[in-house]
């Protein structure tokens, strides 16, 4: 995913989080999950996937074209 995109994501998730929208619960659970997943990618130990290949990806998927 670009940067820019990921940098857009972050914010949204920040924001939800921040605003207390969620269910305690949720909240207490999804925010070490993104910061793990973070880790994960900044260290390469992940590898995200153009949000483009994604896409097409799942219009295959679902028969689209």
């Amino acid at each position: 995913m670009p940067d820019a995109d990921r940098a857009k994501l972050a914010a949204i998730e920040t924001e939800t989080v921040a605003d207390g929208s969620l269910d305690p619960d949720i909240e207490a659970a999804r925010v070490p999950s993104a910061k793990r997943r973070l880790d994960d990618n900044r260290s390469g130990k992940s590898e995200t996937i153009a949000s483009e290949v994604v896409e097409r990806k799942l219009e295959e998927l679902v028969g689209r074209p």
